[in-house]
């Protein structure tokens, strides 16, 4: 048996999760934010396969993770725009996060328009994101 291991957030690039959500069950509620280009041909944001198997979709990830998480609302855009990949033009990046989680918990997607797998990063503000999603979300 593995050893559990407290996780309070998870912030994902370009991932994939299992349909079978029983391979992954956390022991509490977990913070997660799923960044995805709409474009990646290798993890594919509508779902897809790899040889391990088929995927969800990221919007279906941010589905799971909001009801393992007890939220009762559903995804809205919360105006929150980033420019992540600084090779398309603009604020390509919008975000969406999941209403009436319990308080501390957020399930964000972060939708790269016309991004690709993996994005040409702007630096630093890349790293201010990951960091500043996952230090608002401590574990208690």
């Amino acid at each position: 048996m593995r050893p559990r291991v407290p996780v309070a957030a998870i912030f994902s690039l370009a991932g994939a999760q299992w349909y079978d959500l029983g391979k992954c069950e956390p022991t509490g509620t977990v913070s997660v934010a799923e960044v995805h280009g709409n474009a990646d041909q290798t993890i594919a944001y509508d779902g897809g396969a790899t040889q391990e198997g088929t995927y969800p979709s990221a919007p279906t990830t941010i589905t799971d993770w909001g009801t393992r998480n007890g939220c009762t609302g559903a995804p809205m855009a919360n105006g929150q725009t980033y420019d992540i990949d600084s090779q398309l033009p603009g604020n390509e990046t919008s975000v969406q996060a999941y209403q009436g989680c319990p308080t501390g918990i957020d399930v964000q997607l972060w939708t790269m328009q016309g991004g690709m797998h993996i994005p040409t990063l702007n630096q630093p503000q890349w790293g201010e994101y990951v960091w500043g999603f996952l230090s608002a979300h401590p574990k208690p």
